[in-house]
């Protein structure tokens, strides 16, 4: 018998035998490592800090806040978007998230390549660019993670340190009138989930020059071993000075639950009972060709990219905005033990690559890793400050590959594309006379409203000096003028993931015909019907309820789940370990207590 011979169908030549496209998978957060350490360890962790600070008030309220969000992130329970192919009627269901920038890993990787994208696409012009990572000693760490203004100050002279330096070079070079811009990405983490307040800068290698009403971009050298010593020398003695003039008739104030965990955090990660320091078997950062360290004080400016290179621009800002960790480097031991994967070996003498934290420590160091509201983690300075002047006279950026970002339209704009106004009655050809008794302002008001339309390069009429001041003018520059730059607009989610994935999440799996979005759903009766509908969990995994010395099991709080969502309340609120009861002071010292403070309340 003979066989026949194989026939298969392709669409084009090799398209059986190439690698499947990409798909999008939607998260599930209850199944990774950080979700289980927070939902598990969360208010013992908070019962923990409530008993170590003072007055009982345990973390900050921004701490506590990060943590329970994260643990709604990416949850349907809480409410989702649904989407829907309208050729094979196949439907998702895509999960909020938590809109936080601290924590959760998702939300600031979102956070990251977004405002890459806008830094690449809307600010920064063609022109090479260098990073300019800025460190400082151990003993100035923990003061700059604990106050913002010193931070924002030190900072500041860094950066005019460096402008300062720039012009120099210009000048010496015969250009005059320089300008300078700089972006500047703080960082609070180390590699190993360590307390290390640093900043990456990204600068032009060159100045900006007026020239034609448009700035005009002038390169310079790259900067040499010596400039790198007498910038980094220069930023010591400032910061210095600066520290003794704020610090010098001042009392430190009394470490809380935050405080202690940023010290923590600051400690070495193989050996806890010394700080973290310089190691001998550490990599000699002398053999670079662009770094210098004074005191303490560092600057490595040995990275640097083309004017050509927009995609390793863009990069280069992810590093600087990157999150603190990554969830695939979290793994938990079969003890409960959290371990973190280091990118690199620990400079060391044991040179371990796996880092191994208790729960309760491994929250600790999140807690002092998160950055505090209201502060900055994106700074602009110079030409790249939002109100610094001239700014619109920058170079445009090169259009991006991947087309142009979306325009913000005003909110009366959008309302009437949604909801077309009614069609109106036919108005009349012209506008009808003045009438008898109006007055000389208003019928110079109608007859310059009726007047015609000028020609587009011609200057707008001038108007009746009699009118009121307070007639606005024309919106329009004048020819020749730089026009504004539009508003800043954040890029939808699936244009990230394209951008970043290259996998276009509105285009349906089965038929690849595009998905809209029906619905944004998140009132719990509607969200619990459509999940158990599906065979889906309509309730948040349970927080764990805090665990207790063995001795003080009569005062342990009850379970509890996460947050709350549209109506749904919690099921149990979080209350704090109670201490055992003690009667009011009195007044008299000879009055005995009726309480003894020694009895074993736990028994």
């Amino acid at each position: 018998m003979v066989r026949p011979e194989p026939c298969h169908y392709e669409r084009h030549p090799g398209a059986a035998s190439r690698p499947l496209p990409p798909s999008y998978r939607p998260r599930r957060p209850q199944e990774s490592v950080l979700h289980r350490v927070v939902r598990e360890h969360l208010e013992t962790w908070l019962a923990e800090g409530r008993a170590r600070s003072a007055w009982g008030e345990g973390y900050p309220f921004y701490v506590e806040k990060e943590l329970r969000d994260l643990l709604r992130c990416g949850d349907l329970s809480q409410g989702f978007a649904r989407l829907r192919c309208a050729a094979c009627g196949h439907e998702q269901l895509l999960a909020f998230s938590c809109k936080r920038r601290g924590l959760c890993p998702s939300c600031s990787s979102r956070r990251m390549s977004d405002e890459a994208a806008w830094l690449v696409d809307s600010l920064l012009p063609e022109a090479p660019y260098r990073q300019w990572t800025i460190t400082f000693p151990f003993s100035l760490r923990l003061a700059l993670a604990r106050d913002p203004r010193l931070l924002a100050e030190v900072f500041g002279i860094a950066i005019r340190g460096l402008f300062a330096w720039q012009r120099r070079q210009a000048r010496r070079a015969g250009v005059l009138g320089a300008k300078t811009a700089a972006v500047l990405a703080v960082q609070r983490f180390g590699g190993a989930l360590n307390l290390n307040v640093h900043g990456h800068a990204i600068v032009p290698d060159g100045v900006f020059v007026l020239a034609e009403r448009r700035y005009r971009f002038v390169p310079l050298a790259a900067p040499s071993k010596d400039d790198l010593v007498a910038l980094t020398t220069r930023l010591a003695r400032r910061v210095t000075a600066l520290l003794e003039r704020r610090y010098a008739h001042r009392d430190e104030p009394p470490l809380g639950p935050v405080e202690g965990a940023l010290a923590e955090a600051m400690r070495h990660p193989f050996l806890p009972a010394s700080p973290v320091g310089p190691d001998t078997t550490a990599d000699d950062e002398d053999d670079l060709r662009r770094c210098a360290s004074v005191d303490g004080f560092a600057l490595h400016a040995d990275t640097a990219v083309a004017a050509a290179d927009r995609l390793g621009l863009e990069r280069l800002c992810r590093y600087g905005l990157r999150p603190a960790f990554s969830q695939d480097r979290l793994a938990l031991t079969p003890d409960g033990r959290v371990q973190v994967s280091l990118r690199k070996p620990w400079p060391h003498r044991s040179g371990s690559r796996v880092l191994t934290l208790e729960p309760l420590a491994f929250l600790r160091r999140l807690a002092a890793l998160t950055p505090p509201p209201y502060v900055h983690l994106l700074r602009h300075y110079g030409l790249f400050a939002p109100r610094a002047k001239g700014r619109e006279r920058l170079p445009s950026p090169p259009p991006s590959p991947f087309g142009p970002r979306p325009q913000r339209l005003p909110p009366h704009s959008a309302s009437s594309a949604a909801h077309p106004a009614p069609p109106q009655p036919p108005q009349p050809p012209c506008l009808p006379a003045p009438p008898a008794k109006a007055s000389a302002t208003s019928a110079a008001l109608l007859e310059a409203t009726s007047a015609p339309a000028p020609a587009p390069d011609a200057r707008p009429p001038a108007l009746d000096p009699n009118l009121p001041s307070t007639l606005p003018e024309a919106p329009s520059p004048w020819p020749g003028e730089p026009a504004s730059r539009p508003p800043r607009t954040r890029l939808p989610w699936h244009e990230l993931l394209r951008r970043v994935f290259a996998i276009d999440v509105l285009v349906c799996p089965r038929c690849a015909g595009p998905l809209t979005v029906l619905a944004y759903l998140t009132e719990a009766a509607v969200v619990d019907k459509i999940l158990t509908h599906l065979g889906l969990p309509t309730r948040p995994p349970p927080i764990a309820p805090a665990r207790s010395p063995e001795q003080q099991d009569l005062f342990e709080p009850t379970a509890t789940t996460v947050g709350t969502r549209g109506n749904r309340r919690d099921q149990a609120t979080p209350t704090a370990a109670r201490a055992p009861p003690h009667p009011p002071e009195s007044d008299d010292a000879d009055l005995e207590r009726t309480v003894d403070e020694t009895m074993d309340w736990g028994a």
